[in-house]
């Protein structure tokens, strides 16, 4: 029996999607088992001089796309001089950003790079190239089309599967054509019985479908497997049965377990139910073709996505799991269990070999604290060189002490969530620190040389204006004191596997989205006598980060940063700074 992994297109472009890599190993004794990402080779058979022609770009743009994306695949590095030179690359829209850094700093683009920073200038004017080359495809030749994603929008929270049967029997588009040949490549060179796609996104359900619409027109024989972090939240309650007539099985959580019987017959038990098990495995992966992007000012959005890192599991689910706005009911949060930190450092050093990249991604929901350190020690115990991030909780564990041998072992960055920054917003959404706890944790990174990104919410049930500026200053001050590097403004949703929205009236807020029977996740809702625009809201807190993360204006009163009247702050002028001293 054959197998096929493959990840759908598109997703991010700098670093393997790790889900085929555990099956990969899992399945690797017992099968003859291959795994194809499909998103990065459709991205390098899209953006090369010959599709280009072919799509009328012009010369300017099909002469300097391929030296471009090598450079950006570390394959050209003597083109960093000739980026960063006005005369080599076109400017389109993309590059209007740099008009910031013109009217913000004195000497431009120079003086925010600084004189040795010309690697990252030319990292970041070939992203900006990119973006424009791939505005031209989505505007003149499929506006599906981005760098991390392919018709998002039928896939987010989609409810009527026959709007996604009516794109699939369109009139394909050139790039849709692109992925059909590669269907037929993959068919001829591995000739699979069985083909198994991760879905971790909405943005990769499209191509997964018509990839499978088109491996069964090859030979009607071949079974497909969907699974990954899409089907199993969005199609859990699944009942529209025309799926079924394009796919064979949809495999939910974990999967391990079901794929045994689907594949075998054999008895669950018979090679485990955990991924933690199983080591990631790139074998067979292109790792040349993989592509960082960095036109972000956002430092850890610059840091996700400028290298390619070798992503990895420590834990399976979150060990708060508690978090109202989450989907604690599901067993990617709920279903915790961990790895000791010997059977980590192997798995990384084993990984190292293979792709002969020392940086890491942990991918968790969030890293136990007591875990985070005892890898720290493992590390540096065994000598070894890397460079590690990941998501964390903002927990009164990371003393100065820890976060320093955290970074002796190589720890860059972390992200955390803050969202409502507040103690009531804390509290109302049971996230089990304090603003305070919070605060001096991220000062304690900060003072070890660890970057800082926090995750903010607004708009969350119960939250005031008043509640959301004294969090704005929160935040202002945050940045005043360079405890926090960069975070992001997610506007609140509710999903239906979270506490919030399987309780709505307990919070306030009254469902509006009937089930469907296709995908049911997000759900649209209205707040009982809320009367706040949060669209315009939202606005104001994207530009005022955007800022704060140049520098700007962070002296400015938080106030000043809105189109509409909001009330003065409540919180101290030194409030942060008497917390951290």
């Amino acid at each position: 029996m054959k197998i096929l992994l493959i990840t759908p297109p598109i997703i991010q472009p700098n670093s393997p999607y790790p889900a085929t890599a555990y099956l990969y190993d899992f399945l690797k004794e017992k099968y003859e088992v291959s795994q194809i990402d499909s998103s990065i080779e459709l991205l390098n058979r899209v953006l090369c001089k010959k599709f280009f022609e072919k799509a009328g770009f012009s010369v300017e743009y099909s002469s300097k796309i391929e030296p471009v994306l090598a450079f950006l695949q570390n394959k050209n590095p003597s083109l960093v001089n000739l980026i960063v030179s006005q005369n080599f690359l076109p400017q389109g829209k993309r590059f209007s950003v740099i008009d910031d850094f013109e009217n913000n700093f004195s000497g431009g683009t120079d003086a925010f790079f600084g004189e040795m920073g010309i690697h990252d200038k030319a990292v970041f004017m070939a992203s900006l190239f990119i973006d424009d080359c791939c505005d031209f495809i989505n505007e003149k030749i499929d506006n599906d089309f981005g760098i991390s994603k392919y018709a998002e929008k039928i896939g987010i929270c989609q409810q009527d599967f026959g709007k996604i049967l009516a794109k699939l029997n369109a009139k394909p588009t050139e790039i849709q054509n692109e992925v059909t040949e590669m269907v037929k490549k993959y068919f001829e060179t591995e000739n699979p019985d069985f083909v198994l796609f991760t879905i971790p996104f909405p943005g990769t359900l499209f191509f997964a479908l018509s990839m499978t619409i088109e491996f069964k027109r090859l030979n009607p024989k071949i079974k497909v497997v969907f699974g990954g972090g899409f089907v199993s939240t969005e199609l859990r309650e699944i009942k529209d049965k025309r799926l079924f007539e394009i796919v064979d099985y949809i495999v939910l959580d974990n999967g391990f377990s079901e794929l045994v019987r689907i594949l075998s017959g054999e008895q669950a038990g018979d090679w485990g139910q955990s991924s933690l098990q199983n080591s990631p495995d790139f074998s067979g992966l292109s790792l040349d073709k993989y592509f960082g992007m960095a036109e972000s000012v956002n430092l850890m959005h610059d840091l996700w996505g400028k290298y390619r890192w070798n992503k990895i599991l420590l834990a399976h689910g979150c060990y708060w799991h508690r978090c109202k706005f989450c989907d604690t009911t599901l067993d990617y949060i709920n279903n915790f269990k961990s790895q000791n930190e010997v059977e980590i450092v192997n798995q990384m050093e084993k990984i190292i070999a293979q792709t002969r990249q020392t940086g890491f991604h942990f991918v968790d929901e969030a890293i136990p604290p007591k875990l985070a350190l005892a890898v720290a020690n493992e590390i540096l115990r065994r000598n070894l060189a890397v460079s590690w991030w990941g998501n964390i909780r903002f927990e009164k564990f990371y003393t100065k002490s820890v976060c320093e041998t955290l970074a002796k072992s190589g720890c860059i960055a972390v992200s955390g969530g803050l969202e409502g920054i507040t103690n009531k917003m804390m509290e109302f959404l049971d996230k089990g620190i304090s603003t305070e706890t919070a605060i001096k944790t991220m000062n304690n990174f900060a003072e070890n040389g660890i970057l800082v990104h926090s995750y903010l919410m607004f708009g969350i049930p119960s939250q005031t204006l008043g509640d959301l500026i004294d969090g704005c200053e929160i935040l202002r001050q945050c940045f005043e004191e360079r405890i926090i590097n960069s975070a992001f403004w997610h506007r609140f949703s509710a999903t239906i596997h979270s506490p919030i929205g399987q309780n709505p009236e307990k919070y306030g807020i009254e469902i509006l989205t009937q089930k469907s029977d296709f995908a049911n996740n997000d759900l649209k809702f209205v707040e009982k006598n809320c009367g706040i625009d949060w669209d315009k809201i939202g606005d104001s807190l994207k530009k005022m980060l955007y800022n704060y993360q140049l520098g700007i204006g962070i002296d400015f009163p938080v106030r000043e940063w809105f189109d509409v009247s909001v009330p003065k702050t409540k919180i101290a002028k030194n409030f942060v700074k008497n917390i951290i001293s």
